[in-house]
């Protein structure tokens, strides 16, 4: 949605530099809304829900536009911020793999080795443009944008900012009943004991480090003094009164490397219940007053926005999607949570929009509860009181901000991608296997196989899957084990395209709308790091969760 002109980021920008202007008189503001679907906003709209986006649209415009191909956050946040194809921006999935070790990786964070990080987006975003040029600019939780850019203004990183243990996600979750080991989650799960004073000790688990040669967590003890519906926890010496089914304040933990060494973090627990003790802490967060890792630039802004408005989540993605999808938090604390997440963003948009009112320049922010939320809560047939309540949400902001900007403000309202139904997943590695591309190294059933390709044989397998729409053909002299010739490569991705889109399911639906050839849609300086082959689903089908992350399934096609 755009008020006042129909005009692209970046052609606005590149309008900046050819016409040789350092000063803007015209405010820009891009609000980004992730997955915010046209359909239900077009319903919605015509509903009366969103009175204030109506507003906007018939004053403005309203486009359905296309996504990225393939339609995934951080590739479409990526082409948003920079103007260009994959091939030019080089994120091509969530996922993608090191053709040296077939294994997985993120694309939105790049692991330098330690407290070390990297951007794998390339390419010029637009407040790099508009920081070039002089523009006053402020960028606050775009997709992608970790480690930070030095721009002209503050930036504060969103989507890819790990936790201080470098992972996107890790709750940790203590409890009476018995529970089973998994060494190769990153979550934790620990069964607790209660003395006759009903007081529990146990540990809360930070980063690792190497000990007589060997890889261990560092801890910070807790104590826990359970009363009748509350508890007060005990960390770093100091006491947390915490109530039964409610998130505790911010408690901040320290972790002694020993030497004088410590890593700050904060986190968060929720009171599930203390007959039959349960408690569920989020992911521990790097500590926005003490970061061990740039999370801003300037590095100081994320202090100064935390002594403004207190602790705060950083994590790139903070909500607890894994501990509520696997049972362990109750939805009304989930959404609770999503709730507090949701006012914090709205005081820093505010901080910031404020201050853009008076002296102008580029503001762009991105609220992506939105994304988590329909992913949990979408329904095809009806909205959920939960979306229901966000949608309002946002077309009352939308109000206040219509309020205030003047008519020199471009005001741009936009999404990375739509949402629609998942009812099916496809496993993509399981397909292969079954077509003959890809070999174990043993006699294994599908069930026992292992994730990771633990149990493939590189050396006979001409073709695998890593990420959630991509096929990489083990291509000799690129791939470690690769046995296919480049002059053969051609014929073979044509031959799996071929099959791949005659697959079909049970009912006669083919759950593949289109696999692509990666130079029939994209081009540019990286296109080599593409997945060969891209696949598009059909509507309600999706990749499965096994796939992605060099994993099989039993059934090709399984409902989600």
């Amino acid at each position: 949605m755009i008020k006042n002109k129909q005009i692209s980021i970046v052609v606005f920008f590149f309008f900046l530099i050819v016409s040789g202007c350092t000063q803007i008189e015209k405010k820009v503001l891009i609000i980004g809304i992730d997955g915010m679907d046209p359909n239900t906003t077009e319903k919605l709209i015509e509903n009366g829900n969103l009175p204030n986006f109506k507003k906007l649209r018939d004053s403005g415009s309203f486009l359905n536009l296309n996504t990225s191909n393939p339609p995934q956050s951080p590739v479409a946040w990526a082409s948003i911020a920079t103007g260009t194809n994959p091939a030019k921006h080089n994120i091509f999935d969530f996922i993608i793999r090191n053709p040296k070790t077939y294994l997985p990786e993120l694309s939105i964070i790049k692991n330098l080795g330690g407290t070390k990080y990297g951007q794998n987006m390339k390419g010029e975003a637009f407040w790099k443009i508009s920081s070039k040029n002089g523009i006053p600019t402020t960028v606050i939780r775009w997709p992608g944008s970790f480690p930070p850019d030095k721009i002209k203004g503050n930036m504060l990183s969103g989507l890819g900012v790990p936790d201080i243990n470098g992972r996107l996600s890790g709750y940790t979750y203590y409890t009476q009943n018995e529970i089973k080991k998994d060494l190769t989650s990153p979550h934790k799960k620990i069964q607790i004991q209660i003395d006759e004073n009903n007081i529990i000790k146990t540990e809360i688990f930070g980063p690792s480090t190497k000990k007589f040669g060997e890889i261990i967590p560092i801890s910070t003890e807790l104590i826990i003094q359970i009363f009748e519906n509350h508890i007060i926890l005990t960390v770093d010496k100091k006491e947390y009164e915490i109530n039964e089914d409610e998130w505790s304040e911010w408690i901040p933990v320290k972790f002694n490397y020993g030497f004088g060494k410590k890593i700050n973090a904060i986190f968060k627990v929720n009171l599930i219940e203390t007959k039959l003790f349960e408690m569920y802490a989020t992911s521990l967060q790097i500590d926005p007053l003490k970061a061990e890792v740039d999370i801003s630039s300037p590095k100081s802004y994320s202090n100064k926005l935390a002594k403004e408005m207190g602790y705060y989540y950083t994590l790139g993605e903070p909500e607890e999607i894994d501990g509520f999808n696997e049972g362990l938090l109750p939805k009304e604390a989930f959404v609770s949570q999503t709730e507090e997440i949701i006012n914090e963003r709205d005081f820093q948009f505010k901080y910031e929009f404020n201050k853009f009112l008076k002296k102008g320049g580029v503001f762009a922010f991105v609220f992506d509860t939105s994304d988590r939320l329909q992913h949990l809560f979408w329904d095809s047939n009806t909205i959920d009181p939960v979306l229901l309540k966000y949608y309002k949400h946002k077309d009352k902001l939308l109000g206040e901000i219509l309020n205030k900007i003047d008519d020199d403000t471009l005001l741009i309202i936009l999404s990375d991608h739509g949402f629609s139904k998942f009812e099916k997943q496809v496993e993509i590695n399981t397909w292969l296997y079954q077509e003959g591309y890809i070999n174990f190294d043993e006699e294994i059933s599908l069930k026992d196989s292992k994730p990771l390709f633990q149990n493939v044989d590189f050396s006979k397998t001409k073709a695998y899957s890593v990420g959630f729409n991509g096929i990489y053909i083990n291509e000799k002299d690129r791939e470690k084990e690769g046995i296919i010739d480049k002059s053969k490569k051609e014929d073979l991705v044509n031959e799996i395209i071929l099959k791949l889109e005659k697959m079909t399911d049970k009912d006669g639906k083919k759950p593949i709308y289109k696999a692509y050839r990666k130079e029939e849609i994209y081009s540019g300086d990286y296109l080599d790091n593409a997945p060969d082959i891209i696949i598009g689903y059909n509507v309600g089908y999706r990749s499965g969760y096994k796939s992605p992350i060099g994993g099989f399934h039993e059934n090709i096609i399984s409902k989600n």
